[in-house]
């Protein structure tokens, strides 16, 4: 037990190595910002990033808000909210300004650039935004960090060197077997981040664990690492929840490998002229020794990719294009209710559309209703209760009920402001 709580302490400082950079360099409504300039059209650049297959981006262009047209509320796209409702409209109120200063950076001469947030963090994304971007001949910042990628055979060094050890450890006699669900789980590394590496890894010893607890029969003598697996496995996950389309395609080859086994192990014994021993263990020692090496022995390739992370974080090369720029962090914004402030939004632009004139208060979710009439029989009958303090209904049409953005509240919730700034470019290796 004093070895599982000090290899479970080593894989906690490993999660949370990788963890904390990750938590300060990911932006809250996405992976990565890139920045460009204002004359340059955001639905042509939403479909270029479409066609390299980088479809969640978040801009002005796509990012909807309530907004009244005074018979109706409607979802329109915030870059056409502020074109509808200029400065002095009153439909315009503070969530205007909020969102501007989120979807907007000011460039190195001033100049007006659009943000646009990204679901992605991979080095190899940025590399196919800068290409997809440079076939429209525009600029582009990002907030990418600077340097040299770890490329993917950086991940692959732990990685194989942990494969090769479960594989050329004793015992001898199953070493096919280990080879092929060693080798089962490799199309993880494709990933090419350090969590997915790390989960590749884990997921081997886990495996291997399991098929062997369950020769000896023995599977709850190993709970314990288990469970110290299992957590690792949802951390890594937790961190990066892209790794479960990786682990969902490597499941069928674990599958394929566990079903073939047997059917192998009569091929290779085929000219055998007796039955192959089967020995039973007369005690778990041997099972528990085992679970304890491999879970000792994991720790050092989960710390070496942890160390990797932290001192070689991934960068891009092809962030700014060789123009020079990159956009950075300026200044710290006010911290906002995002929720709080696109809900008096919805009612000011509510008691725009069905309050009195001029009755329409920011802050007041409560106003006092028009008077509305309908004809009946040539004569102008009262439809509802107009004149009374109310919270503001939606009207008979279905088409009223307004729903509450959850890309603009996920826009709202970053806490800072970018700018465009000038750099020296940073050179390359062997440059």
């Amino acid at each position: 037990m004093p070895v599982i709580i000090v290899v479970a302490t080593a894989m906690l400082v490993a999660v949370v190595g990788i963890g904390v950079p990750r938590m300060d360099a990911v932006q809250a409504a996405g992976s990565r910002i890139i920045a460009i300039p204002a004359s340059t059209s955001e639905t042509a650049v939403l479909a270029a990033l479409k066609a390299v297959g980088i479809d969640r981006v978040w801009s002005s262009a796509n990012t909807v808000i309530p907004l009244s047209d005074f018979s109706r509320i409607v979802d329109v796209p915030f870059a056409e909210a502020e074109l509808r409702a200029g400065p002095g409209d009153p439909r315009r109120t503070p969530l205007f300004d909020e969102l501007e200063r989120r979807l907007v950076a000011v460039g190195p001469d001033g100049s007006t650039w659009r943000l646009l947030y990204l679901q992605s963090s991979r080095a190899h994304d940025d590399v196919a935004i800068a290409d997809a971007l440079a076939g429209l001949g525009t600029r582009l910042a990002s907030s990418a960090p600077e340097g040299t990628p770890i490329q993917s055979h950086w991940w692959w060094a732990p990685a194989c060197g942990w494969g090769l050890w479960l594989i050329l450890r004793r015992p001898k006699g199953d070493r096919l077997h280990r080879t092929l669900l060693v080798c089962a789980w490799l199309p993880m590394l494709a990933r090419s981040s350090p969590e997915a590496v790390m989960l590749a890894m884990v997921l081997q010893s886990a495996t291997l664990l399991v098929v062997r607890a369950r020769s000896a029969r023995s599977v709850r003598s190993v709970r314990a690492v288990l469970i110290l697996h299992a957590f690792m496995v949802i951390a890594m996950l937790a961190l990066d929840p892209f790794s479960v389309i990786y682990v969902i395609a490597a499941a069928p080859l674990i599958g394929l490998v566990l079903y073939m086994r047997p059917r192998l192990d009569r091929f290779l014994r085929r000219r055998w002229i007796h039955k192959a021993p089967f020995f039973v263990p007369l005690t778990i020692t041997g099972l528990r020794s085992q679970a304890r090496q491999m879970t000792i022995g994991l720790a050092v390739p989960v710390l070496a990719v942890a160390i990797f992370s932290v001192l070689l974080p991934a960068g891009s090369r092809a962030i700014d294009g060789g123009a020079g720029i990159r956009l950075e962090r300026s200044q710290r914004l006010d911290h906002i209710d995002g929720r709080d402030l696109m809900e008096k939004h919805i009612a000011y632009q509510r008691a725009l559309t069905w309050g009195r004139i001029g009755d329409a208060v920011w802050g007041q979710k409560a106003f006092t209703e028009a008077y509305q009439y309908v004809e009946k029989s040539g004569t102008m009958h009262r439809s509802n209760g107009g004149g009374q303090a109310s919270p503001g209904r939606n009207g008979p049409d279905p088409e009223q009920n307004v729903a509450m953005p959850r890309q603009a509240l996920a826009i709202l919730a970053e806490g800072w402001a970018f700018t465009v700034a000038s750099v020296r470019p940073v050179p390359r290796v062997g440059e």
